[in-house]
């Protein structure tokens, strides 16, 4: 995994093969065009199919890599947007790794009784994403392989419009506005398809909009240029920029009694040293926002997307603190629940007295003009 990484890195950039490295990636481009075969091929029997109607409004958020796009981000900007337009909504996703997914059912994981949330399961059983989304999201969650049996758990409910978290290329129901969202660094990777790059494809036509994600990190002209030359053919008052800016950051303090968690002021933690670990699709923008932030990282672990913890990962974590002298460790919303669980079973762990700080992030606009023109958009199209 590492040496694909590596290739799809240096080809997106322009870096220097070696030798070895050719050959490798010559190999890749062959696969990959068995690949494209079999993914249109599978793309048009889904399309052709007949699709059921459902009582609510569906509004797809997806995009054209395999990850690292900040999609569940944006899907609680979203669900959070719609609900302060009175519009009740629901959040249905696959969840990607979990034992829900394994099982081909569908389970409604959060809901809202007498108008108190509910968390039905833990995150081995929902996947971390899903768990995240319930915990920060004021909205049902449904979790199951097959979103049009997840979209009906919501039927008997007072629910408007269902988000459907990476369905770009889901086609079990009919959608009323396909968002896709694409890295503005690099927003069609090196330009190839699994497994020579990381595109599941390249067909961005059937989007009704772009947000183009991480806008923030490449200049005004180099923002105008992909709107200009990657999407000749689409229109640019549906294409849109955005960033992932810091929200908050929680500290986590493991002790005899419980975890307590509680809200903390970045300023304090400049001179800090830390370790940062993450298991997502986007490690590098983790650890830039972390730099943003003036947090100073003495040690960083990167694990592979929707990592599965281990209690020996962790307690690797807690010695590489201890042997370095460090502050503590630091990782994502969505990291911190996979390992919630795992941390209480770890014996002693209440002897480590280590905090594990998390990085709270929040998706806007890059302009309150960008904003409200999005949110015009969102609402003809749930009309």
């Amino acid at each position: 995994m590492k040496r694909l990484s590596n290739i799809w890195y240096k080809n997106s950039f322009n870096k220097k093969f070696s030798l070895s490295e050719k050959y490798f990636f010559i190999i890749l481009c062959f696969l990959e065009f068995f690949y494209k075969i079999g993914f249109h091929f599978i793309l048009f029997l889904k399309k052709n199919k007949s699709k059921p109607i459902l009582p609510f409004k569906v509004i797809s958020v997806g995009n054209l890599s395999a990850g690292g796009t900040g999609k569940s981000v944006f899907v609680q900007f979203l669900a959070n947007n719609l609900l302060n337009q009175k519009t009740e909504c629901a959040v249905v996703l696959r969840g990607y790794k979990s034992k829900i997914e394994k099982s081909k059912k569908s389970f409604l994981i959060s809901d809202f009784i007498f108008n108190k949330k509910q968390i039905f399961c833990d995150t081995i059983f929902c996947g971390d994403e899903a768990f995240m989304l319930a915990q920060n999201l004021q909205v049902p969650v449904v979790v199951g392989k097959n979103r049009y049996k997840s979209c009906l758990l919501l039927k008997n409910k007072n629910i408007k419009t269902v988000i459907l978290d990476d369905a770009y290329q889901n086609f079990s129901v009919n959608k009323d506005f396909e968002i896709l969202l694409l890295d503005a660094k690099k927003p069609f990777e090196n330009h190839h398809c699994l497994p020579a790059g990381k595109l599941r494809e390249k067909d961005y036509s059937r989007a009704d909009a772009i947000i183009l994600t991480h806008a923030d990190k490449i200049s005004h002209n180099q923002l105008q240029n992909i709107k200009n030359n990657y999407f000749k053919n689409f229109n640019k008052d549906f294409i849109f920029a955005g960033k992932h800016s810091t929200d908050s950051l929680s500290e986590n303090l493991i002790n005899s009694e419980n975890l307590q968690s509680k809200i903390i002021d970045i300023q304090k933690f400049e001179n800090k040293k830390l370790l940062a670990f993450a298991g997502i699709g986007s490690f590098e923008y983790f650890l830039s926002s972390l730099n943003f932030c003036n947090l100073k990282i003495s040690k960083a672990l990167e694990y592979t997307d929707h990592y599965n913890y281990s209690e020996k990962d962790l307690i690797l974590i807690f010695n590489l603190i201890k042997k370095n002298n460090l502050n503590g460790a630091i990782t994502t919303q969505k990291d911190w629940y996979k390992i919630l669980p795992i941390i209480k079973k770890i014996k002693n762990y209440h002897q480590a007295l280590m905090p594990i700080y998390v990085l709270n992030i929040s998706f806007e606009f890059l302009s309150k003009k960008e904003h409200n023109n999005f949110v015009k958009v969102l609402s003809e199209k749930m009309v």
